[in-house]
């Protein structure tokens, strides 16, 4: 997504840190019937929240999280996990839990217990990848989060959601 002239400086500056934005971003499992298995991000532990494949062919067979699931989409099928997943990305993923209700997936916010998007939560996870990688040509767009995040009125706060833009 593209900024463009008429376009305000808020929405300039949100899209200007909306890859730092993403890597905050991942989904809950409901059905599995809408995460990707191999592009989406849905593990909480996992680098990126994506798993990776030990066999390349498997990813060809599988495409969806459903794919991991039993018939009825209420339990893993942990043999086929521990097949596919090294052992800690395959034990991590049994522990995500399944909605028996068949929920749909939602994407959340990692940071926040109950996925809940808040621009503090955001300028955290900004502050957490500025001390651990080096982010030079990006340092403007994540000074301009900076001063947004502390501009905001808290009215306003619960208007700006990051899912608007990162998907």
């Amino acid at each position: 997504m593209e900024t463009e002239s008429y376009d305000s400086w808020l929405w300039k500056s949100w899209l200007g840190v909306r890859k730092f934005l993403k890597l905050g971003l991942r989904y809950k499992v409901g059905n599995g019937r809408a995460i990707s298995i191999w592009t989406s991000p849905w593990v909480p532990e996992a680098v990126d929240f994506k798993p990776q494949c030990c066999f390349d062919s498997d990813k060809s067979n599988l495409v969806f999280v459903s794919d991991l699931m039993n018939a009825e989409w209420t339990q893993w099928d942990e043999n086929r996990i521990y097949q596919i997943f090294t052992p800690s990305e395959a034990c991590s993923i049994i522990q995500i839990p399944i909605s028996r209700e068949g929920h749909t997936d939602q994407l959340v916010w990692h940071q926040n217990p109950k996925g809940h998007f808040t621009v503090k939560d955001a300028y955290n996870t900004i502050l957490l990848i500025l001390f651990v990688a080096s982010v030079s040509d990006d340092h403007k767009d994540i000074m301009l989060l900076y001063g947004l995040a502390w501009s905001c009125r808290e009215t306003s706060r619960s208007n700006v959601s990051p899912f608007v833009f990162c998907t």
